[in-house]
């Protein structure tokens, strides 16, 4: 909604960074789940960090799916997008592309997609 204009979403996400973090390293998979889903609410880059390193790299599929979905959504802004492209940038030079660099080049080629951010 356009209410949330005047949050400011970088401060609450440090904020709540360090419980989020703990949360997706939870033994119990609805613990890790519910992280995922909270960190939707911050659709920035440094939330899209978390979501990429810890939620797409869960062992857990489930989990990882819920990371790449919120992930999807936040393509629509562009510092998130830049912020992929320069993951996929460092890993590949270091020649040691993780399953993370495929999941941003993934999500960087939907987020191109026309018909992809339906309202």
């Amino acid at each position: 909604g356009g209410a949330g204009q005047n949050r400011d979403v970088a401060s609450e996400f440090k904020a709540a960074k360090a419980s989020l973090a703990a949360q997706l390293k939870d033994r119990k998979q609805e613990v890790r789940l519910a992280a995922v889903a909270k960190l939707e609410a911050y659709p920035i880059p440094d939330a899209a960090k978390l979501l990429l390193f810890q939620g797409l790299g869960n062992a857990d599929a489930e989990v990882k799916r819920a990371a790449f979905d919120v992930l999807a959504k936040f393509t629509n802004d562009k510092e998130v997008c830049a912020f992929l492209k320069t993951t996929i940038g460092k890993q590949w030079k270091q020649g040691k592309p993780q399953p993370e660099t495929y999941a941003s080049i993934a999500l960087l080629l939907a987020s191109e997609l026309p018909d992809v951010h339906e309202e």
